[in-house]
Parts: C-alpha cells; sequence; structure tokens
C-alpha cells in the first residue's frame, strides 16, 4: 500500500540542525536560518561524494562568493546562498538532475532557493554573471578533485570539460567545520557591508 498525497503533504518535513522542523516543498522564509544552511552545506559532498577527497557545498559556496566579489560584488551575498536549497533537499549529480523524470523536483528546488534568497532580502533572480562564475568554479573543481574525463566510453557520450575556463587558483578543500565557519564570517561580512 503506498501512501496517499494527503500523507505524503503532512509529512513532507525535516528537523534542521537547530530543531526548526520545515518543509523544504513548502518552505516559509521565517523558518529559513543561516546558520543550518552553513552547518548542513558544510557536511554536504559536492559531486555526490565522489570527489578525490571530501569536499563540501559550504566550501564550493564561499569561493563562489569570493570570485563574484572581484567581478560582481554586487551578486557575492547571492554566490555564498546560491546553493542554499541543497541544505533542505538534498542536490543530484547534474546528469541526473537533468532528467525529464526530475523536472518537478528541479521546480521544488528552485522554489526553494527562491524562499532563501527572499528570507534574506535577495531577488530570487540569477544573473547570467553568477552562473558563469558557478560554471567556471564547477570546471575547477572538476580539474583539481576529480578523475580525468571521460573520452572513448562505451556507453556514455564524450564528456566535454572545456565550455568555460577554470580558475588558475587549485582548489583547496577544507574541513566540514572550517568551511562552516568561513561560510558564517562571509554571511556576516557581507550583511554588513
Amino acid at each position: 500500500m503506498s501512501p496517499t498525497n494527503e500523507y505524503l503533504e503532512r509529512t513532507s518535513w525535516i528537523m534542521t540542525r537547530s530543531g526548526i522542523a520545515i518543509d523544504p516543498l513548502h518552505p516559509r522564509a521565517e523558518d529559513i536560518v543561516i546558520e543550518d544552511i552553513a552547518h548542513a552545506l558544510a557536511l554536504t559532498n559536492r559531486f555526490g561524494g565522489h570527489t578525490k577527497i571530501p569536499y563540501n557545498v559550504a566550501n564550493h559556496c564561499v569561493l563562489v562568493s569570493l570570485a563574484l566579489e572581484i567581478e560582481r560584488p554586487d551578486l557575492a551575498l547571492k554566490g555564498l546562498l546560491h546553493d542554499g536549497a541543497e541544505a533542505y533537499a538534498c542536490d543530484l549529480p547534474r546528469p541526473l538532475k537533468r532528467q525529464e523524470v526530475f523536472a518537478p523536483y528541479r521546480l521544488a528546488m528552485d522554489y526553494l532557493q527562491s524562499v532563501i534568497y527572499q528570507a534574506f532580502g535577495l531577488t530570487d533572480d540569477e544573473p547570467d554573471a553568477l552562473h558563469l562564475i558557478d560554471r567556471r568554479m564547477f570546471r575547477t573543481e572538476q580539474r583539481d578533485l576529480m578523475p580525468p574525463q571521460l573520452v572513448g566510453h562505451p556507453i556514455y557520450a564524450d564528456e566535454c570539460r572545456d565550455d568555460v575556463e577554470p580558475f588558475s587558483e587549485r582548489i583547496v578543500a577544507l574541513p566540514w567545520y572550517e568551511a562552516k565557519r568561513l561560510f558564517l564570517e562571509r554571511f556576516a561580512e557581507l550583511r554588513t557591508t
């Protein structure tokens, strides 16, 4: 026997690190807590955990924010928070997430992310500059933390990793507690400027 939609709607909540019950499918801005985001992202690995060494989403977000500060300082806070939805609803690896079967999941994550932006006084748009920096960071992370790209694989098409230029600096994967601390410090710094 499968659960009814009513049952699923009544039980689609999680408890956060701070003890708040939040419904990721029906989020409220007043339930969004920056410490919960920092903690969960620091304990969430990028690339589904398949990096050569542990590398967390909080680390990624701090690096995106710092890169945006150079090119688009007005987007630095948005860069820090751009993966905030992953704190409440785990992300999926990109090739899987792009599949049509996950379209409702993508919509739910987009809505959750927009509520997170709103909770911190930001608009819910994501300018091209943010996407470009995020993509460059992704390529840098692949270069530094992932196995070599797939070429000539019998099942999958050749993987392209040269769509954007990676950053020249090498990625330093921080322990979760250090990434959490830097995420919260960066948030405080950006909220006071």
